[in-house]
């Protein structure tokens, strides 16, 4: 009688005149209406936050090759060994871990928006839905759920993203420095000038992710588990869901992830040794979206929207499968 009295959502689903997700005797919470009352918000922001911090440590020296292919080198073509050898000659810390540290710390409230809105908007539109829902509204639902998480995030990381890949490539050393030298060579609006493709790619992309994520999850039978030892038990299938729809995704934006990397990057190599880099004070390349296809397309040809994409693939598996898997046991243990 006492483990049922403790267990709000079991005792509403053991009434047969409650409606779901209603729990008896208890005041009425205006957050109801668009938040799952089982687990407070801060059980989401702790995991959304260890999830993304988890996601962005182990996946960095991959995501720092990824950036190196695919940055405009003057016309000089570099292959994926080549970029290996080359941070692994400065070492592990200033090679493959150079700017770890502008994003570990981003990451969390960028990564705390995106799984609250997801939750918000999931609870709302899927989970709490009076009638069940068709595969195809899954997949629809969860792209809105995807997209609307991806805003919340992109608009707290872009401008570290911009810093991290600054610094990736040598032109900055710390932080502080790639911030100082942003504002006074290209003003504060280079910090968000890749906004608007950041958004045009990510919002796709999480909506991409999010739906064959909930898709994956409906088939493999996992979507509704929620205790620890039930979702450690299949913790597998979570992480390989997770994983194949960010990979899936990743491929499916690969042309936007170019653009966007040639705008957030666009002054900051002046030569093209990728172990000795310099900068300049230089008008920007690349002026909006529009300009930055339209200058790949005739300088580099249609292979340049995909330079990077295996790199981009294989980050995305774990990365996703990391952050979803992370996010899911950390969710269950709390």
């Amino acid at each position: 009688m006492a483990s049922s009295s403790n267990d709000p959502h079991r005792q509403s689903s053991s009434s047969s005149t409650s409606p779901p997700h209603v729990v008896e005797d208890e005041p009425y919470d205006v957050t109801e209406c668009v938040w799952d009352h089982r687990r407070p918000f801060w059980h989401h922001a702790a995991a959304g936050s260890t999830a993304g911090v988890m996601e962005h440590v182990f996946i960095y020296p991959l995501d720092n090759i990824k950036t190196n292919l695919q940055v405009d080198r003057l016309g000089q073509r570099i292959s994926f060994l080549e970029v290996y050898r080359a941070l692994k000659v400065r070492g592990i810390v200033e090679g493959f871990f150079r700017g770890c540290s502008s994003i570990a710390g981003a990451c969390i409230p960028a990564h705390i928006g995106l799984f609250g809105v997801y939750e918000i908007t999931k609870y709302k539109f899927i989970t709490g839905s009076s009638v069940p829902l068709s595969e195809a509204q899954l997949v629809q639902r969860g792209a809105l759920c995807g997209a609307a998480g991806q805003l919340a995030h992109d608009l707290v990381l872009t401008p570290f993203d911009v810093i991290k890949q600054r610094i990736q490539l040598g032109c900055y050393k710390s932080v502080r420095t790639a911030i100082t030298g942003l504002l006074k060579e290209e003003g504060p609006q280079s910090f968000y000038r890749s906004f608007p493709v950041t958004l045009a790619m990510n919002m796709p992309y999480g909506s991409i992710m999010i739906a064959t994520n909930e898709f994956g999850k409906r088939k493999l039978g996992i979507e509704h588990l929620r205790e620890a030892d039930e979702v450690k038990d299949q913790l597998g299938w979570f992480f390989l869901s997770a994983g194949f729809a960010g990979s899936f995704a990743a491929l499916c934006t690969q042309p936007l992830d170019v653009t966007k990397t040639r705008l957030q990057t666009q002054t900051c190599l002046q030569t093209c040794d990728i172990e000795r880099c310099a900068t300049i004070a230089v008008t920007p390349k690349y002026r909006g979206f529009i300009d930055t296809v339209g200058t790949i397309w005739r300088s580099e040809g249609f292979v340049a929207f995909f330079r990077g994409s295996s790199a981009r693939a294989i980050i995305s598996f774990p990365a996703a499968a990391i952050s979803w898997g992370t996010y899911e046991i950390v969710k269950s243990l709390l």
